[in-house]
């Protein structure tokens, strides 16, 4: 393993860390906001652009919450609202993150990774 690879993993382990202490608590009795979080963790190394597709466990994490947010409109905000405040301040690499539901087969429901708050569309 690249000794790049490991710090850049390392270095997003604990921003995503620092992030998960500032998060507000869950808008609905279903989502989790820190366990979702920590669940996407698996996909860091893939939404920061230091691998080209998705790890088995990242697409496996991003189903269990795929699963949630196609639950209902309220708990499909929610995550959205926790994804979007945990993982906008991290360097993220959106055209990576915009492949994410394809290459991990997605529904439409699950939240995007992108630079503005698409939570309310």
């Amino acid at each position: 393993m690249e000794m790049g690879y490991c710090w850049g993993r390392m270095l997003a382990s604990v921003v995503v860390l620092a992030v998960i202490a500032t998060v507000p608590a869950p808008a609905s009795g279903v989502i989790e906001c820190l366990k979702s979080v920590a669940k996407m963790d698996q996909c860091m190394p893939f939404l920061v652009g230091n691998t080209e597709k998705p790890s088995n466990e990242c697409c496996s994490a991003a189903q269990e919450l795929d699963k949630v947010a196609a639950g209902s409109s309220k708990d499909r905000k929610a995550l959205c609202e926790c994804l979007y405040q945990s993982f906008h301040p991290l360097p993220l690499n959106y055209e990576y993150a915009k492949k994410l539901p394809n290459l991990c087969q997605l529904s439409p429901y699950f939240p995007p990774f992108t630079p503005n708050d698409q939570c309310n569309k």
